[in-house]
Formats: C-alpha cells, structure tokens, sequence
C-alpha cells in the first residue's frame, strides 16, 4: 500500500508541474526557460556624450523589467562577450543628454521656475537605440525595432537627468513581455 502512496503523490506532483507550465515566463511570446543575455553596444561619440550614465540606466531599466516580469537576466557590455541563450541587443546609436549649462546652473543652486526657461537651460535627453532579440542559435532576430525617445526635465535635478533612456527602457520591456 505503501507503494501506491508513492505512486499517487508523483501522480500530483507531476499535475502540479504540468499546471505550473502554464504560468511560464513568457517574452515575445515563447516561454523563458533560462536567463536572457542583455548585450549593450555603444559608439565612441556615444560614450563621450553620456556623461550622466544614460546607457547604464536603459540597461537597468531593461533588466529591472524583465525581473519584475519573472525573467532573469545579466547585462553584458563587452563586445567581447558571446552569451549563449536568448539575447536582447541594445545599440545605442545616440544620446544626448542635458547640457553643460543645467549642471553649472544646478551645481551653483540656481532655481528658475519658467518651464520655457528650464527647457532652455537644462535641455533635453534624447536616445535612440536599435533593439534587437535573438534566440539560441538563429541569426536572424525574433524582434526588431528602434526606440527614439526624448525627456524634457521638470527640474534641475540630477535624478531627472536619463529620463529618455527610463521610457526607451520601458518601452522596450512593454513590448517584449506583450508581444504575440
């Protein structure tokens, strides 16, 4: 009898992981049975314009989302990494973000309440990235699009400064974990 015990608890198990299946991690529409690989490619004019840490706070934005959506992931910078297993490329192929005189103006404690004004001071960021995503052993990407997203900042306030690159970052999750 004990032996039919056994038998009958492997028979539930094995209905709960079949029922377990169907809440699997979904992106782009096929499940996510392993960590996905975020590949992050900058220019040289990228990387001297990026001062505040825009290209950082897309890929962290990327990762966070897919985390908060039950997929793992690691973010790779070097083009010398060759990850194996479903990869999200991000190329940024510009930024460009709040000018010079918003840090002078925010750096001496300056405050100017005209939005027009702020716009003018602080200027925008902007960043545009090409996304693609690959699976395992295909050359040809599952998806495909660019993001141009710019942030006009409400306020001289450093936290406020990657703006674009949080809503590109976003933008990009929404549609890789709603796509059909």
């Amino acid at each position: 009898m004990q032996s039919n015990g056994l038998l009958a608890g492997a028979g539930l198990a094995a209905a709960l992981c079949v029922s377990c299946g169907g809440s699997q991690q979904m992106m782009l529409g096929h499940p996510m049975h392993e960590q996905v690989a975020i590949m992050v490619n900058i220019s040289k004019e990228v990387n001297q314009a990026d001062t505040g840490g825009g290209v950082a706070t897309l890929a962290e934005t990327v990762s966070d989302g897919l985390k908060e959506h039950g997929i793992n992931s690691q973010i790779y910078a070097s083009k010398y990494d060759h990850p194996k297993g479903t990869r999200v490329e991000l190329n940024v192929l510009f930024w460009d973000g709040p000018g010079v005189n918003a840090r002078k103006f925010d750096a001496a404690g300056y405050v100017i309440a005209p939005l027009s004004v702020v716009g003018v001071v602080t200027g925008t960021d902007h960043v545009i990235v090409d996304c693609r995503v690959f699976a395992p052993g295909r050359e040809r990407p599952l998806f495909h699009r660019v993001y141009d997203k710019t942030h006009l900042p409400m306020m001289l306030t450093a936290t406020d400064d990657n703006g674009a690159a949080i809503s590109a970052g976003e933008a990009i999750v929404d549609d890789l974990v709603n796509e059909e």
